[in-house]
């Protein structure tokens, strides 16, 4: 009986070692802590390169970031100075051309404009009436001894319109001299007087201008001053009678004042004696302006 007993006993406690050994195979093992942390690092590194990537710009995007900057930048510059809002200039060739007169490369610049609507910097332009009716002259403007391209372009819309003087380079490739609005006067010695396009103001009569001369070293016009003025009895009619006029600068009572150059306004007496010292013996120059027909181009070269 006892011998019985003990047999059962054993055979139930082997069964129950056996049972206790198959779960615990079965059961996942748990990783060491050090396999753990190398995981989590890895997965913690790639969420910060993902960030990273989403939140810092390439290095393209912030170059057509600062692109587009720069070319807003160039707009607001070249509509001030009269150029239309796509004018940027001619890009000049890295290598030398072969030789060509500079007729030639006159009448290659004219044919494009009138045959193609492409300024000399490959910008479109906006005609307004007839391509034909445009002026060039070829002159020697700034007095170098060489002739010049003079395009007048005034068919057109008046913040399309544009003057352009272009020379020719050691690398047979046109450059500008001068770019501005068509309302010009040119003068022997290389002096140029540009009338603005008025904007709104209370200056009367007067008529805002540029002045440009020209610069051997340089080979272009450079800017002398931008002119403008005040005047009392335009502010008066406006019903503007408390705006400030600085009366202490009208000492002559002329009841304007005038600007050149920069924001401190000058007595007529003043103002007249500058004006004198550049235009008082000043020869004007007419220029021999053709229309811009094929004839006309195509006699170049």
């Amino acid at each position: 009986m006892n011998k019985r007993i003990i047999a059962v006993t054993a055979a139930f406690l082997l069964l129950l070692c056996g049972c206790k050994k198959k779960e615990d195979s079965s059961s996942i093992a748990p990783e060491p802590p050090e396999t753990l942390a190398a995981e989590t690092a890895e997965t913690e590194e790639e969420t910060a390169e993902t960030e990273a990537e989403t939140d810092t710009p390439t290095e393209d995007t912030t170059a057509a970031t600062e692109e587009a900057t720069g070319a807003a930048a160039a707009t607001e510059a070249a509509t001030e100075s009269g150029k239309p809002a796509g004018y940027q200039g001619v890009e000049q060739p890295k290598s030398s051309l072969p030789d060509r007169n500079s007729g030639m490369i006159y009448r290659e610049a004219l044919e494009n404009l009138r045959d193609h609507e492409i300024f000399p910097d490959g910008s479109g332009c906006h005609v307004s009436g007839f391509m034909d009716d445009n002026r060039f002259a070829v002159y020697d403007i700034d007095g170098d001894g060489k002739e010049e391209l003079i395009i007048r372009f005034d068919q057109a819309e008046e913040k399309d319109q544009i003057e352009l003087i272009y020379d020719v380079n050691d690398r047979s490739s046109l450059f500008e001299e001068l770019v501005c609005t068509p309302n010009v006067t040119y003068y022997e010695g290389g002096l140029v007087k540009v009338d603005a396009f008025p904007e709104k103001g209370y200056r009367g009569d007067f008529r805002p201008y540029a002045v440009y001369q020209y610069d051997k070293e340089s080979d272009t016009f450079g800017l002398v001053a931008n002119v403008d003025a005040l005047s009392l009895g335009a502010l008066l009619a406006a019903g503007l009678e408390d705006e400030a006029y600085p009366e202490d600068v009208d000492k002559s009572g002329s009841g304007m004042v005038y600007y050149i150059g920069d924001e401190n306004p000058v007595d007529v007496t003043e103002y007249e004696a500058w004006y004198q010292s550049l235009f008082g013996n000043a020869v004007e120059i007419e220029l021999p302006f053709f229309n811009l027909d094929e004839d006309a181009v195509s006699a170049l070269g």
